[in-house]
């Protein structure tokens, strides 16, 4: 995803500069960034993926406080 990025700014610049775009120039230097910093849209670990197992606990008799 990283390489993709990198390529896809690079070429938005590219392309950029040829037609004089700045708007085009600004996303592909975001992308650019994107890459070369390792960082989503996400933001840190923001698209990591929850643990889906349960954690069972067990509850013993000396856990539970008899009144």
């Amino acid at each position: 995803m990283r390489g993709l990025r990198l390529v896809m700014g690079l070429a938005a610049v590219g392309q950029a500069i040829a037609t004089k775009e700045w708007i085009v120039g600004l996303a592909g230097g975001f992308l650019v960034f994107m890459a070369l910093a390792n960082i989503g849209c996400c933001g840190a670990n923001g698209c990591a993926v929850p643990d889906s197992r349960a954690r069972v606990t067990k509850v013993t008799d000396k856990d539970v406080s008899r009144k």
